[in-house]
């Protein structure tokens, strides 16, 4: 059990002592001959029934998630939820549009037939055109400038320095604070 499901299963717990300490202090209402000790086994029932419920809905969640996820042993975002390309042959080219040679629609990128005007592409020059393009991209994602800029890092441009971070600055307020210029980033007057 990881720690989210045991956090859901607790809340449920919890849940149901508050629920449970509410109704002794308020009498139990229309159940005078319930004893404490059978509400007691009762409300933590109920929770741990709700506690599961909980469980389920979100280890749902968590298998949808996990089946969509691809391997992780290599080029990804900061964000868990983005896509992980371990070579360009896994980059996907869905959003990529091009020209129809022949009546200049936006086709799709892989597109081998026009969909408009039923043109033939040269199969050969489209699957050259698809591995140039996946090239470049992969380029993009392993670039050092790339990786740096999805961990959120900042380069200075007057030393070309990486390691640009937030901090509080000369004047009092929050800026970039560039480690190797002794500056910020504001009093150079870059930002």
């Amino acid at each position: 059990m990881n720690k989210s499901q045991k956090i859901v299963v607790w809340g449920g717990v919890i849940v149901s002592a508050i629920i449970f300490f509410y109704l002794l202090r308020r009498g139990f209402g229309g159940y005078p001959s319930l004893k404490p000790f059978q509400a007691l086994v009762g409300f933590l029932g109920v929770g741990v029934i709700v506690g599961g419920l909980f469980f389920i809905f979100k280890n749902g969640e968590q298998t949808a998630a996990d089946s969509n996820a691809k391997p992780s042993t290599a080029i990804s975002g900061s964000h868990p939820s983005e896509p992980v390309w371990t070579s360009p042959d896994d980059i996907p080219l869905n959003s990529e549009t091009k020209k129809c040679p022949a009546c200049a629609e936006i086709i799709k990128f892989e597109a081998k037939k026009c969909r408009f005007c039923r043109e033939e592409l040269d199969p050969d020059e489209v699957d050259k055109q698809i591995e140039a393009r996946k090239a470049e991209l992969w380029e993009e994602l392993t670039s050092v400038e790339a990786q740096m800029k999805r961990e959120g890092r900042m380069k200075c441009p007057q030393c070309e320095n990486w390691d640009v971070r937030r901090a509080y600055i000369e004047d009092g307020g929050m800026g970039h604070w560039c480690d190797q210029c002794k500056k910020s980033l504001e009093a150079m007057g870059v930002l």
